[in-house]
């Protein structure tokens, strides 16, 4: 190994280009720079035996700060000498109150080492009041991995009152401080990377051990005052780090913020003011075994404690690979406890800002074995473990679950940057009911008698998850549970005004949505569970627990929670504010489309600042109709059959209190059609017992919207239908509301338990008690949603058409004609529009009509220059090939076809001439979303020419064509597939007259106009899909007019020609009908085009001519892109 590959490096120097670093200060500032450099010929000595640089340790004084350079060659590699172990108390190198700038001249390929650390001690039992200020810059440019490798077996060990251990950590900043003193000012700073930086990996050598990045303040005394410090602690990881861990050696956790979290006895009237802040820019994947982002403890104030990762990609963790080794009982993709063991702050002092704030780029996967015991885990699920074995036998709430995004006790805004981020948890443990994408479970003071008895003075705390953006639950419940109970209840002192909130918002001005996995429940309560008595209990008095969709009161405010399955519910036992809408699935079943028994409980409403609420529904009945193969053309058949469905969805809702505060909005309804009828009519038909219910007509009120958005089906186009919904009683909508109560009260009751106990009791006995009575007083009044109605409401769907043969012609006369735009309830009538399968089928009939136009030629074009020698008559073949395309309004083909002509015609006369053609032509054309159309036309034509002295001449063609279409049409997204044959008949008559004038002997001008009229037929035909197209007649008069400019010579002739064409007629009208539904479009082919022609003629030999035409479209609809003709005509 050379020594350019290879260097081992003393304690201190390159591994403090890692920030390897002790501090220890006591006042004052540097008063000199120490300038170091470090390469192959400098502060080191080579060491054969190792194949590596020795460097002797540096050490600084007191006074001195230190601008180190290490410049080792391109590439190289940097390992510490030996296991790189730490003694207690001791690092690689030590600086007394100093900065250290370390600057890495060339790009490394890997560095190696035992411990990496910067480490402040804040203060010694010696010099109690002292201040200091510490900071470390690395500069680098790309280090391809940095190793980890040895670590401690736990994230902590003790606190022996004296020193306690640090993290194993590949950047550290330790702002830990010695207990038993008093704690004043100081400042730590740590700065790794600059914008442009990157670490390619982070690797640990022990797998499940160490953590990426940490900063630490260590807790002290419950009983140390902090005077008014206004301390530093600001970690900063600049760059790029594009992968933390791997899957088989991953980390214990990738990034970690441990702020100060203690209440000081001696701190009831001071505010201190501090600053702890950890910044890291820009992460790729991330594997861990226990925590992705963790905020571990703090003080709740999260405006002096930030931790802010901008950017992540993916987060994986799984506890399998350190099975053995350590029993995690909480593991967790991102997760905070930033107010974990109280505040310091009180209710003159507390702000409300989020301590953490993640931007995910990536998705969160959580999964692998979990034991309900503490063992020295990130997550404290013992409270205070060096108090928990001097309580009461079973009085420590031990818990444990598995959880996406976790919040015991803090504030966190999750936003997901990049499309969609997908929450998948305990995907390998789908039977654990503590497998959670989202859980806020706040476990304040649960240990703490100290901060207990004083629960009378703290503030609010403002427990808040705020998620930006769209996720996707694949699997994982949602729950948002109440103060956790104390771990000893003999305090008797519970913690007060413990206020939770989960909150939805869109990012950058786009309507987002949250969608929950197909067996995830969605629960918001103030209750936690209670192992004393078995059952769920408050624990925290003036307690509220509060679900926000959503804000303000337009459309671009709005937030959707999806919940597309029958086993997902919404039980906010709790409050709801905002502006949101809920989404259900639906299925297809019997005949008729059921929305899921998804109930949505919501205890009470909150109006929001300044305005109401607002809670629309929807549903989502994709998935119905996909899996019964239908299409949402039955929407169109049947309008009534739409508002039922919405009256399930409504029917959905079930609110305890505050319906009041609720009102209209949140739905942009200029882009959709309303249904159903005005809400005071005089008996309400959709309802279940419209004669039982109390609610008179003129109390009803309109409380907001349930919609009905489809795509479009084969032939009815996507729309969004809404209704307005109000409130009704139980008795009128036939809602058994105590038992849909007893189904989410017991489904929680499951699920909060399991958090707690190992083996749950059986349902049996743990449900073998009733809802509370406050709960269900809670309902008492309670209103049950549903739309108005007029009229009865269909609720399946009629099949009794029989499909015909799709290749059968004629007029279907066991379906006739009905209006194409059926009366809704109400009095609207459903969206007009074409589909995208109406549009590709419509195409076929334009390039029908095209590639018929185009048969009706010109003179010369058909057969050549004829007019000149009136004994140039004979047999004549023709080869062709072009191209068309069209682009209007959805309307797409691109055709090429090629073909042949064949013609024979005698003179009659000095003048006249009478021939007789036939041809050929065959195309392939390509339709939207990749549909085809293999087409074909055969026509036969008798034409009459008449040639005069003057130079004029009159051509006159009579033609009959017959075309074919076997076509594939696709819809957008590739929803439904088309196939069909048709088959028509054309018809059409010309007349062209034109003058050749002579210019010269060789020159001429040629002048031309032509009438031609032309018929195509309607015909009927149907689909393989059972799709019914009626096509009306297509009549077309066209009109050209046309200057040339020719060149004759003894044997040829050369003409250039512009030609200007109208149609003035033409219009192409379709109906189409698919069982009941019926829709129909129409496309105006009037149009004006022009054409540049280039020809010419050649005398072969007396008895043979061979002519060439070539044309070019412009303008117009319908495009021409070429057209070429090659000719041979025969003379006999």
């Amino acid at each position: 190994m050379s020594k350019s590959s290879l260097y081992t490096i003393k304690p201190l120097v390159v591994a403090l280009s890692l920030a390897l670093v002790q501090v220890s200060s006591l006042g004052g500032t540097p008063s000199n720079t120490e300038v170091i450099t470090i390469d192959e010929n400098n502060n080191s000595s080579w060491l054969a035996d190792q194949a590596a640089y020795s460097i002797e340790t540096q050490k600084s004084k007191s006074d001195t700060a230190i601008s180190l350079t290490i410049n080792l060659p391109e590439g190289s590699s940097i390992y510490t000498k030996g296991d790189g172990s730490l003694a207690e108390g001791n690092g690689f190198g030590t600086t007394k109150d100093n900065s250290m700038v370390i600057e890495l001249s060339n790009a490394v390929d890997k560095v190696k080492v035992g411990k990496i650390f910067v480490k402040s001690i804040g203060g010694s039992t010696q010099n109690p009041s002292y201040k200091f200020d510490n900071s470390l810059t690395l500069n680098f440019s790309k280090i391809n991995e940095i190793i980890l490798a040895k670590s401690n077996d736990k994230f902590v060990t003790k606190d022996n009152g004296v020193d306690p251990y640090g993290y194993s950590s590949v950047f550290l900043l330790d702002g830990a401080y010695r207990t038993k003193t008093n704690f004043s000012d100081g400042n730590i700073f740590q700065k790794i990377g600059s914008a442009n930086s990157v670490i390619t990996k982070l690797s640990t050598a022990d797998g499940g051990k160490g953590f990426a990045i940490a900063l630490r303040e260590h807790t002290v005394s419950r009983s140390q005052d902090l005077g008014s410090a206004a301390y530093k602690r600001i970690q900063e990881i600049n760059g790029e780090i594009q992968r933390i861990g791997d899957e088989e050696k991953p980390f214990e956790a990738a990034i970690l913020a441990d702020f100060m979290a203690t209440l000081f006895a001696g701190q009831s009237t001071k505010q201190i003011e501090p600053q702890g802040s950890q910044r890291v820019n820009k992460i790729g994947d991330i594997y861990v075994s226990e925590g992705g982002i963790v905020v571990k403890s703090g003080m709740c104030n999260s405006e002096s404690w930030k931790q802010v990762v901008n950017e992540v990609g993916n987060i994986y963790v799984n506890s399998l690979p350190v099975k053995g080794i350590f029993s995690y009982p909480v593991i967790s993709g991102i997760s905070t406890q930033s107010g974990s063991s109280g505040a310091t702050f009180y209710k003159d002092h507390l702000t409300e800002h989020f301590s953490q704030t993640v931007g995910l780029k990536g998705n969160i996967e959580v999964d692998g074995p979990l034991a309900l015991e503490d063992k020295g885990s990130l997550f404290r699920v013992n409270g205070d473990v060096q108090t928990a074995s001097t309580l009461k036998e079973g009085t420590v709430n031990k818990f444990r679950f598995r959880s996406g995004i976790s919040n015991l006790g803090g504030s966190q805004n999750i936003r997901s940057l990049d499309g969609v981020s997908f929450i998948n948890v305990g995907s390998q443990n789908k039977s654990d009911l503590f497998n959670f994408a989202i859980i806020i479970y706040p476990e304040l003071m649960r240990s703490n008698q100290l901060l207990v008895t004083q629960a009378e003075k703290l503030a609010s705390l403002p427990i808040t998850t705020k998620l930006e953006g769209n996720f996707t639950v694949k699997n994982g419940n949602v729950a948002v549970l109440g103060q956790m109970q104390l771990a000893d209840p003999s305090y008797g002192v519970e913690p007060k005004n413990t206020k939770t909130k989960l909150q939805f918002n869109n990012l950058a001005n786009k309507n987002n949505k949250f969608v929950l996995g197909d067996n995830s429940r969605f629960f918001v309560t103030d209750r936690s569970w209670d192992t004393t008595s078995e059952s769920l209990q408050r624990h925290s008095e003036g307690s509220s627990a509060t679900l926000s969709v959503g804000e303000g009161d337009g459309a671009a405010g709005n937030y959707s929670i999806s919940l597309p399955s029958s086993q997902n519910f919404l039980y906010v036992d709790g409050n709801y504010v905002g502006n949101g809408t809920f989404v259900l699935g639906a299925v297809w079943d019997k005949n008729q489309i059921k929305v899921n028994t998804t109930p949505i409980i919501i205890k009470n409403i909150e109006p929001q600042a300044g305005s109401a609420s607002h809670l629309n529904l929807s549903v989502d009945v994709t998935n119905a109709l996909d899996s019964a193969g239908k299409t949402s053309d039955i929407f169109n058949s049947n309008p009534k059959f739409a508002l039922s469905v919405m009256n399930q969805a409504a029917q959905s809702l079930i609110i305890g209190n505050g319906t009041e505060n609720l009102e209209l909005g949140g739905l942009d309804i200029a882009s959709a059609t309303e249904i159903g009828s005005s809400i005071d009519i005089d008996k309400n038909l959709a309802l279940k017992n419209p004669d039982l219910t109390s609610v008179l007509p003129a109390a009803r009120r309109p409380a907001g919207y349930v919609t009905l958005s489809y795509k479009e089906g084969l032939i009815t186009p996507a729309a969004t239908l809404y209704a307005k919904y109000y409130f009704d009683d139980k008795a009128g909508t036939g809602k058994d509301i105590d038992a849909i109560l007893d189904r989410v009260e017991n489904e929680l009751i499951d699920v909060a338990q399991s958090i707690h106990v190992d083996t749950p009791k059986t349902r049996a006995i743990v449900r073998a008690a009733t809802v509370p009575d406050d709960i269900v007083a809670s309902y008492g009044s309670s209103g049950v949603g549903s739309v108005v109605s007029d009229q009865l409401l269909d609720i399946s769907q009629d099949d009794t058409n029989v499909p015909e043969d799709p290749n059968k012609g004629g007029n279907d006369s066991s379906n006739p004609p009905k209006d194409d735009n059926p009366e809704l309830p109400g009095g609207s009538h459903p969206p007009k529009g074409t589909t995208s399968t109406m549009d590709s089928i419509d195409a076929l009939g334009m390039a029908n009509y095209f590639i018929w136009r185009q048969e009706n030629q010109s003179l010369y074009q058909r057969m050549g220059e004829v007019r000149d020698d009136l004994n140039a008559r004979g047999l004549w073949v023709k080869l062709l090939a072009g191209r068309n395309k069209y682009s209007e309004n959805g309307n797409y083909f691109k055709n090429d076809y090629y073909g042949f002509q064949l013609g024979l015609d005698r003179a009659l006369d000095e003048e006249w001439t009478l021939g007789l053609a036939g041809g050929y032509i065959s195309g392939k054309g390509k339709l939207t979303s990749g549909g085809t159309d293999d087409n074909w036309l055969g026509s036969v034509s008798v034409y009459a020419l008449g040639t005069f002295e003057d130079g004029s001449y009159l051509d006159v063609v009579v033609k009959a064509s017959r075309i074919h279409n076997d076509f594939t049409v696709v819809s957008d997204e590739a929803r439904y597939i088309t196939k069909g044959k048709r088959n028509g008949n054309a018809y059409s008559a010309s007349v062209e007259y034109g003058q050749k004038i002579p210019l010269n002997l060789n020159w001429y001008v040629d002048p031309q106009i032509q009438v031609t009229y032309g018929h195509i037929q309607g015909i009927e035909f149907r689909t393989k899909n059972d799709l019914k197209v009626t096509t009306d007649r297509v009549n077309s008069l066209i009109g050209r007019v046309g200057i040339g400019v020719g060149h004759k010579a003894d044997k040829s002739n050369v003409f250039v020609r512009v030609d200007c064409l109208r149609d003035f007629t033409a219009r192409y009208d379709t109906k189409y009908s698919l069982e009941k539904a019926k829709n129909s479009s129409s496309i105006d082919l009037r149009d004006t085009w022009g054409e540049i022609n280039l020809g010419a003629n050649f005398q072969l030999k007396k008895n043979a001519q061979t002519f060439i035409h070539a044309k070019h479209g412009i303008g117009g609809k319908l495009k021409q892109d070429y057209r070429f003709d090659v000719g041979f005509r025969y003379i006999f």
